[in-house]
């Protein structure tokens, strides 16, 4: 085979994989599907949590009771982000 004929094999095998055929015969770009990236909304969780963190670090060097509130809150700021408390569920609301 030919490197012209190996070129155009490539080609037409991309070609197949870019376009599907749906039930009702429209072609879709596939490649268009997959360009839509859903990214989640704004937290301030992140922020809180890594402060929480630092207190706790400091505590650890300084005084354990600092160290144990950090914890605490480092532990609640840890659940409020997973459970997506706040401004995150309240924005998919107003929109």
């Amino acid at each position: 085979m030919s490197q012209e004929q190996a070129q155009h094999v490539s080609n037409a095998e991309q070609d197949d994989t870019v376009t599907a055929v749906n039930s009702t015969g429209a072609t879709e770009h596939a490649a268009e599907e997959e360009e839509h990236i859903h990214l989640p909304g704004p937290s301030y969780w992140p922020i809180l949590l890594a402060t929480a963190m630092g207190v706790t670090m400091v505590g650890l060097m300084v005084d354990i009771s600092i160290a144990a509130v950090g914890l605490l809150f480092a532990f609640m700021f840890g659940i409020g982000w997973s459970m997506n408390w706040g401004l995150e569920s309240h924005q998919a609301h107003v929109e």
